[in-house]
């Protein structure tokens, strides 16, 4: 016999039921009853396979904002949570749209099977919070992005680098700390890099991008020129916008480069990346790549802490940059650059 309730009773259940059979344990007799609940009535399959869809096409749980009535915070219509399915999280985009949730099912009847399951939801934004951002989204890793009204973000995580990409709009990003996994965003072809600090990203043009930090360090650079990146600190901000690719120049017949006695580190090691270590660590990085070694000639040198990007097959320029924020000088013995105090 049909069921006689309302629709949206309907939509509740089934975001319940597609809730916890993407994100939950379902024991057999869950899918029993679930089972049951979708031949009950012809109309419980097709909200079923409804909600199915949405949750299939949200590989970054994100709720979005509905509109409030008049005189009303917007803050009681905002929430972020983070959905950890069971399987790899693939590449996934996030829009901004004032469209309801896909097939009809509502915000309460998603956020009631979101809690059913146990996902965590934070508590409410405050009005404040709401006025400047339009959207939360708590990353998979921990990290959290806060989108601005029409801002639209793709975002990669796998085990050695974390990617998102801000396609428009204007994004902050709150990076969970893990050096072991760089945290990339990039806006046209303009990359910022950090591995744990809060900093914003916002589309300029076709291929620019304006990055602005508020806590940490972080590398902003375009394109492939990733080893002349600048390093932006807390209150700084930097505007870049490449412009349009240049086609290549005709090759033209040049004069044999000449030979290396070492040859060029692979690509992924082509550069050296410190993030707030010890001298002697950078050193130890650089000697383990190149057969000119450094040394330096005074325990005081070598506990001094460095940020920076450098080239992976060029130690005299680290060696330069050690000299310069330690009041030292470099010297060449016996094939060996040393940094000594002055």
């Amino acid at each position: 016999m049909a069921s006689t309730g309302p629709t949206n009773n309907i939509a509740d259940r089934a975001a319940e039921w597609a809730v916890e059979a993407a994100y939950g344990d379902m024991s057999p007799e869950a899918r029993a009853a679930l089972e049951a609940w979708l031949v009950a009535d012809t109309r419980h399959r097709g909200a079923y396979m409804r909600a199915r869809a949405w949750l299939r096409a949200s590989e970054i749980a994100v709720v979005e904002e509905q509109a409030a009535p008049a005189g009303q915070s917007r803050a009681s219509n905002m929430a972020a949570f983070d959905v950890a399915p069971s399987r790899p999280l693939r590449r996934g985009v996030v829009r901004w749209g004032g469209r309801a949730l896909a097939g009809g099912v509502a915000l309460a009847a998603s956020m009631a099977a979101l809690v059913a399951v146990g996902v965590p939801l934070p508590p409410p934004f405050g009005a404040t919070e709401v006025a400047e951002a339009a959207r939360v989204v708590k990353l998979k890793d921990g990290s959290v992005a806060t989108l601005g009204r029409g801002a639209e973000i793709a975002v990669a995580l796998s085990g050695d680098v974390r990617r998102v990409t801000l396609l428009r709009g204007e994004a902050q990003f709150k990076v969970a700390k893990d050096k072991a996994r760089p945290f990339v965003v990039r806006s046209g072809d303009v990359y910022a890099q950090a591995t744990g600090t809060l900093y914003s990203v916002t589309r300029v043009g076709e291929t620019g991008g304006m990055v602005k930090v508020a806590e940490g360090s972080v590398l902003v650079w375009p394109r492939d020129e990733r080893d002349q990146a600048v390093l932006l600190h807390p209150g700084g901000s930097l505007t870049l916008d490449p412009g349009p690719r240049r086609m290549p120049a005709p090759a033209r017949a040049t004069t044999p480069a000449v030979s290396r006695s070492r040859p060029l580190p692979p690509p992924e090691l082509a550069q050296i990346s410190l993030d707030d270590v010890p001298v002697k660590t950078g050193v130890a990085r650089f000697n383990s790549l190149n057969s000119t070694k450094i040394v330096i000639a005074d325990p005081t040198i070598a506990d001094i802490r460095i940020v920076g990007l450098y080239r992976a097959d060029d130690p005299e320029q680290f060696a330069q940059a050690v000299a310069a924020i330690s009041d030292g000088v470099v010297v060449h013995d016996a094939g060996k650059i040393v940094v000594k105090l002055k």
